[in-house]
């Protein structure tokens, strides 16, 4: 890859803030979802940790709303077919997308920068975000024995569903740690990408922290680098990317001050601005008396022990955020991600024409 140059990126700290449920569904909404369909889509495969997340919210939606939910697997174009089908549905279709918020703000459908958010309007172009069930930042999960500060390193290749969901953790990344990087794409979900590790198709892939540490009990891979700006608080002990101690911190010292401040402000870019925050998405389309309906139900459901209990029986983790909480995360992630566009699409523009 040749030797990117663009400005400096902002950082940005992501804050989730947690937030209590609502007693009792709405007397209005109740009404006005029973005896209702609700179809939740999932981007990949069944199996994956989307899929365990719906089929354990499932039955407390159709608890809470007086209504019928079913789990719906659209794999295929890198989780474009899925965002494709629930942005396209009508006013009166109870459709739910569950989908990493960063994947679909960084996704090209997203039209981020180009007026697609209004004022107290928490949209993601075709999409209004209605809750969020856990947020965790992303990590690498690579060969065992990858040696990040190994002068022969070489070129790293990187196994990722599309060229748009690598730029931030495998692209940027790559020129904040000073790593000439490489992608294949197409892949569908983590288990084939990580998949593809093992068969010696790529050396790292990007998820969840929670997705690469499951990931990393095959044998031959390990997670070896949180996108954070400080230890992981679950895994404090693992290498984070980002501020004083980390990665590219260590890699950078001794550099001349203008290299390394601009390799730790991509750093700091990376981690404020990746994360697997498993956000719940329905159309813009949708009516807007039951698109607030919607957030109310995913406000009482994802707060409901019992499906904390069966996501996390799955070694799924729950930390619910409320609609207006994510719906305000996700204004600051697309102001933030707005800034940055312009090295990303300078960053994508390259690969694509190598």
């Amino acid at each position: 890859m040749k030797t990117l140059r663009p400005a400096i990126l902002c950082a940005f700290t992501s804050i989730f803030i947690p937030g209590g449920a609502l007693a009792e569904f709405s007397a209005q909404c109740g009404d006005l979802f029973a005896g209702e369909r609700l179809t939740l889509v999932v981007p990949n495969s069944p199996g994956g940790g989307y899929d365990t997340y719906s089929r354990a919210l499932a039955p407390v939606l159709e608890k809470h709303g007086g209504l019928t939910a079913r789990v719906t697997n659209m794999p295929g174009g890198g989780g474009n077919a899925a965002r494709s089908f629930v942005m396209n549905s009508d006013a009166e279709s109870l459709v739910l997308l569950i989908e990493n918020t960063a994947d679909l703000v960084t996704s090209p459908m997203g039209n981020i920068g180009r007026g697609a958010l209004a004022e107290k309007d928490f949209t993601i172009a075709g999409y209004r975000i209605v809750g969020i069930l856990h947020s965790e930042a992303s990590a690498w999960v690579a060969r065992d024995g990858l040696d990040l500060f190994s002068p022969d390193l070489g070129t790293l290749v990187a196994s990722e569903g599309s060229l748009e969901e690598a730029l931030l953790p495998v692209f940027v990344a790559g020129l904040a740690l000073g790593i000439d990087m490489d992608a294949v794409t197409g892949y569908d979900g983590t288990g084939e990408m990580g998949a593809a590790i093992l068969r010696g198709e790529a050396d790292i892939t990007s998820a969840s922290l929670t997705t690469t540490k499951r990931l990393a009990q095959n044998e031959g891979l390990e997670v070896n680098l949180v996108l954070s700006d400080g230890p992981a608080p679950s895994d404090p002990d693992l290498p984070f990317l980002a501020g004083e101690g980390s990665v590219v911190w260590d890699l950078t010292a001794g550099l001349p001050e203008a290299e390394a401040t601009y390799r730790r402000s991509l750093a700091a870019a990376v981690a404020g601005l990746r994360g697997a925050a498993r956000g719940m998405f329905v159309s813009v389309n949708l009516d807007a008396d039951r698109a607030a309906c919607m957030a109310e139900l995913m406000d009482l459901a994802s707060a409901d022990p019992e499906f904390a209990e069966a996501a996390e029986a799955q070694g799924r983790p729950v930390a619910p955020i409320p609609a207006a909480e994510a719906g305000e995360l996700v204004a600051s992630l697309i102001a933030s991600h707005a800034a940055a566009l312009p090295t990303l699409e300078a960053i994508a523009a390259e690969k694509i024409n190598e």
